[in-house]
């Protein structure tokens, strides 16, 4: 069935997992009719996944179809098609669903983490980096995928323990503008403008912070209160400096 959705209706879905499908069923019907489909297609951007168990007949056309197809997306697979395969000859044809559908689902999904930079140990090697990798993301999969809170926040902070406080900052304004109802958005984002010296800037986000906190009830919310009053006395310390008028 997978694979005839595939071959007939490729619209339907973006992402296909066959477990020991039935492709010796009618002189190999379905086979015939994939085959077809490949060689008629130069583009199709999905993801397939198919695999075998241990299907004791004998002689094996399941088995000897399944190697067909195998074969012809080793010799012409269309372009964009992401595509694995894999037998299981200590499974049969009931135990192999488990496994196949995890194997299946590492298919899909694969690419699907933020790589972090071998040498800086950032994640996406910065915020350039991490967008790019969700927007591509997003290509593939057909829907937006946004960046997510924790993968931007943590992000930020690396930033700052590299002492790159305007990248430190940007990335937790893009935080902010990608989660407005975030009370933490604004408490890293202060934690960034603070960084900077920008302690007006610092105290308005901290404040942010805190209302939103204070209307979620946030478990963090003494944290921002906290970060608000640091604030506000370093701005009245660089306001009036001790020992002088």
């Amino acid at each position: 069935m997978a694979i005839h959705a595939l071959i007939t209706r490729p619209d339907l879905f973006n992402a296909y997992i066959a477990v020991s499908p039935s492709l010796q069923w009618d002189d190999g019907r379905t086979l015939h009719e994939a085959q077809q489909f490949f060689a008629k297609h130069g583009e199709i951007k999905k993801t397939l996944f198919f695999s075998l168990a241990n299907e004791a007949d004998k002689p094996n056309p399941m088995g000897e179809n399944f190697e067909a197809l195998r074969k012809t997306l080793e010799t012409g697979a269309p372009k964009g098609l992401r595509w694995a395969s894999a037998r299981y000859p200590d499974e049969d044809h009931r135990s192999t669903v488990l496994l196949a559908h995890y194997a299946g689902m590492r298919t899909i999904f694969s690419g699907w983490n933020v790589v972090v930079d071998a040498k800086t140990g950032l994640y996406g090697g910065g915020l350039t980096g991490i967008e790019q990798h969700y927007r591509e993301l997003s290509e593939r999969f057909g829907y937006p995928i946004v960046v997510p809170e924790m993968t931007i926040n943590i992000l930020g902070y690396q930033l700052l323990s590299l002492k790159r406080v305007p990248e430190a900052v940007a990335a937790f304004e893009r935080y902010a503008q990608l989660y407005p109802e975030s009370a933490n958005a604004y408490d890293s984002l202060g934690e960034g403008l603070e960084a900077a010296g920008k302690l007006e800037g610092a105290a308005q986000n901290f404040k942010k912070a805190t209302e939103l906190g204070t209307k979620s009830n946030d478990e963090s919310l003494p944290q921002f209160q906290q970060h608000l009053e640091r604030v506000a006395k370093a701005a009245q310390a660089a306001e009036h400096p001790a020992g002088k008028n």
